[in-house]
């Protein structure tokens, strides 16, 4: 993804219907920048902090978005590692909705360990 990518996403996320606040995180990971070390609490949807997160070089940085300004809900479907004992959080998810019915439809995001986050809107 080239900068103007990441940069256009920031925007689809901070921008009307949404109005998530996001800050940038590491290339491929998921911590936030060293010069951001409370990145959630730099969370924004001002769109010209936003352009100087992730224009002018920076186009290999993550959007991260902070789940409380955002008023979004994440359930974090999990999947089972070699070097742990966790239960398969898709078989839990699965187990949940037959228990207490189906979820509604909602944005979701493959993670890098092969799992998803389902975000959804606060009550």
């Amino acid at each position: 993804m080239t900068g103007a990518d990441v940069l256009s996403w920031s925007y689809v996320y901070a921008d009307e219907p949404r109005h998530w606040h996001v800050f940038p995180i590491t290339p491929r990971g998921k911590r936030p920048l060293e010069e951001l070390r409370h990145g959630k609490d730099h969370a924004t949807d001002d769109r010209a902090q936003l352009e100087r997160w992730f224009s002018n070089g920076y186009g290999d940085r993550n959007v991260g978005i902070s789940c409380a300004p955002s008023r979004l809900v994440v359930i974090d479907v999990d999947t089972p590692k070699e070097k742990n004992d966790w239960t398969d959080g898709r078989v839990e998810l699965v187990d949940l909705i037959a228990r207490f019915g189906p979820l509604p439809q909602t944005p979701t995001a493959d993670t890098g360990s092969g799992g998803v986050h389902m975000l959804f809107r606060a009550p």
